[in-house]
C-alpha cells in the first residue's frame, strides 16, 4: 500500500504540482516529493502504465488543473472519474462565442451577439513559452498554435494631465527613455565619476554601449531616435521624415509611464507568446476528447468526504432528480478554493481556515464587436494599449489582421478596478469602457458593438481570477 501512495504522489505532482503534492504527502504518511524536480514528468512518464491498475480517482473540477490531473492518472491506469459542474471544461480557459451566455452569481444574463467569426478570450489568452509543460500538452494532443504580439510600438500610453490627455506611444516612452537614461549615465562617466569603477578602457567601452544602446550622437547627448518614432513619417524623394522631439527626463519621472517600459519584459510575457488558433478552449477541448467519457459535465459536487476506505463525492446532475453518489479510492479536488468552501465536507478544521483565509483577486474583462480601425488609423496590428483609468489595459487582436471586423477588449484589470467596474450596472460598464476608448481612439467609440462583460469573481464556478 506504500508504494502506490507513494506513486499517486509523484503522479499528483507531474499533474497540479509540487505543493500540492507535498500537502496530499503529509496527509498520506507517504514519502516527500523533492519540490522543483525537473525531471518530475518524466519520472511519471517512466512509471508502468498498470500502475493504478484496480485503483479509482474522482476529479472535483475540470480546469486545467483537474484536466492535467485525469489525464496523468488515466495514462497510470487509474480508473479516473471527472465531475465538473459547468457545462464545459476548462475552468478559467473559457471562450465565448456567438449564443454562449453567461450567469452570474446574482442572477445577471449576457448573451454573447459576436458575429459567427469572432470569439472572446474571457479568462486566459496568451501562452508564454515559460509555459514548457502546457506547451508540451498542446503538441501531444495537436492543439495548432498561433503566435501573437503582446507589444506593439505603435500602441498608446494614455494618462491625463493638466485637466486634458497627454498620448504617447509604447515606441516613444521606451525609445526615449533608454536615450535619456543612457545620456545621464555616458555624462557621469565622461566626467569621472565612475572611475572608482572603471579604468579608462572600461570607461571608452562603456560609452561605445551606451551609443549603441541609447542611440546618442557621437557626444553621448540624446536628441530623439528613429527607436521613438516619426512626428513626420519618410516618404519618397527627399522627404526624409522628422523625428518626434524627445520627451524631457520630467515627463517619465511619470510612474503612469513606466509600465509600458518593461511590460514584455516580464519573464511570462516574452516573446514568443502563442495562442491556439481558434480560441484557447482549444486546450480544453483537447483534453476533453483525450479523457472521453471519463468527464462527467453538469455534475456540481454538493459533499465530499473522507471515509475509512477512500472518499465520497455526492453530486447533483444537472436536470436529474435526487443526488448522485461517487465513492472512489482517492479523490483530487481541484476547483478554486472559495467554490471549495462553499461544499459540505468533513476535512480537517485548520485546512478549512486555511482555505477561508485565501481571498481571490477579483477580475474584469469586457470584450467588443467592432471594425479594425486600430490597424487602419492607427497602425496597430495587436499588442495592448495603457490607460491611467480603471480600464488598465485594452488589447488589440494579432490574428484575422486586414479582415473587417475583430473583437476588441475593452478592459483589462483586476483587483479594486474590476470591482469597481463589475460594480456597476451592465449598461454603465459599457459607458465606462467605451469612454476609455475613446481616450485612445478618439471619434471611434460609436463604432463598438455586442459588449460581453466578464466579471470573474461573480461566477459561481470561479469566484475570481
Amino acid at each position: 500500500m506504500e508504494l502506490s501512495r507513494r506513486a499517486f504522489i509523484v503522479g499528483l505532482a507531474a499533474a497540479v504540482g509540487p505543493a500540492a503534492a507535498l500537502a496530499a504527502a503529509e496527509a498520506l504518511g507517504a514519502p516527500l516529493v523533492p519540490r522543483g524536480d525537473p525531471v518530475l514528468v518524466e519520472r511519471v512518464r517512466a512509471q508502468p502504465a498498470d500502475l493504478g491498475r484496480g485503483r479509482s480517482v474522482a476529479v472535483v473540477g475540470a480546469g486545467i488543473a483537474g484536466l492535467v490531473t485525469a489525464y496523468e492518472l488515466a495514462r497510470l491506469g487509474f480508473d479516473v472519474s471527472v465531475l465538473e459542474a459547468g457545462s464545459k471544461a476548462g475552468g478559467r480557459i473559457k471562450t465565448l462565442r456567438a449564443g454562449d451566455s453567461l450567469c452570474y452569481d446574482d442572477g445577471t444574463v449576457q448573451h454573447a451577439g459576436f458575429a459567427s467569426d469572432l470569439y472572446f478570450n474571457a479568462g486566459a489568452a496568451r501562452i508564454p513559452s515559460t509555459h514548457r509543460a502546457l506547451l508540451g500538452y498542446c503538441r501531444e494532443l495537436g492543439v495548432a498554435l498561433e503566435v501573437i504580439s503582446l507589444i506593439s510600438r505603435s500602441a498608446l500610453c494614455v494618462v491625463q494631465e493638466g485637466g486634458g490627455d497627454r498620448r504617447y506611444t509604447v515606441g516613444q516612452l521606451q525609445g526615449d527613455a533608454r536615450g535619456l537614461l543612457s545620456e545621464l549615465l555616458a555624462k557621469c562617466a565622461s566626467q569621472g565619476a565612475l572611475n572608482s569603477q572603471l579604468d579608462a578602457e572600461d570607461r571608452h567601452k562603456l560609452l561605445g554601449l551606451l551609443r549603441d544602446f541609447g542611440d546618442l550622437r557621437v557626444d553621448g547627448s540624446f536628441a530623439g531616435s528613429r527607436r521613438s518614432g516619426y512626428a513626420v513619417s519618410p516618404a519618397a524623394g527627399e522627404v526624409a521624415g522628422t523625428l518626434r522631439d524627445s520627451l524631457e527626463l520630467r515627463t517619465l519621472l511619470d510612474r503612469r509611464l513606466w509600465y509600458p517600459l518593461w511590460y514584455d519584459e516580464h519573464l511570462e510575457y516574452q516573446p514568443t507568446m502563442m495562442q491556439p488558433i481558434g480560441g484557447m478552449d482549444a486546450i480544453s477541448e483537447a483534453f476533453a476528447r483525450a479523457l472521453g467519457p471519463r468527464l462527467l459535465l453538469g455534475g456540481t459536487a454538493i459533499r465530499i468526504d473522507n471515509i475509512s476506505d477512500g472518499a465520497r463525492i455526492v453530486y447533483q446532475r444537472d436536470g436529474a432528480a435526487g443526488e448522485s453518489v461517487l465513492q472512489t479510492d482517492y479523490a483530487v479536488v481541484t476547483c478554486p478554493l472559495p467554490v471549495l468552501s462553499t461544499l459540505h465536507n468533513n476535512l480537517p478544521s485548520d485546512f478549512l481556515r486555511a482555505a477561508a483565509s485565501i481571498d481571490y483577486l477579483p477580475a474584469y474583462k469586457i470584450g467588443w464587436q467592432s471594425p479594425r480601425f486600430w490597424e487602419e488609423r492607427d497602425g496597430i496590428y495587436g499588442g495592448i494599449s495603457f490607460l491611467d483609468d480603471d480600464t488598465s489595459l485594452v488589447w488589440y487582436p494579432s490574428h484575422g489582421l486586414f479582415e473587417p471586423r475583430g473583437l476588441l477588449v475593452g478592459a483589462y484589470t483586476h483587483g479594486a478596478p474590476a470591482q469597481r467596474y463589475a460594480d456597476l450596472p451592465l449598461a454603465g460598464q459599457y459607458e465606462k469602457s467605451r469612454r476609455s476608448l475613446e481616450r485612445l481612439h478618439p471619434g471611434q467609440a460609436e463604432q463598438l458593438s455586442q459588449p460581453m462583460c466578464v466579471a470573474w469573481h461573480k461566477l459561481s464556478f470561479s469566484r475570481g481570477g
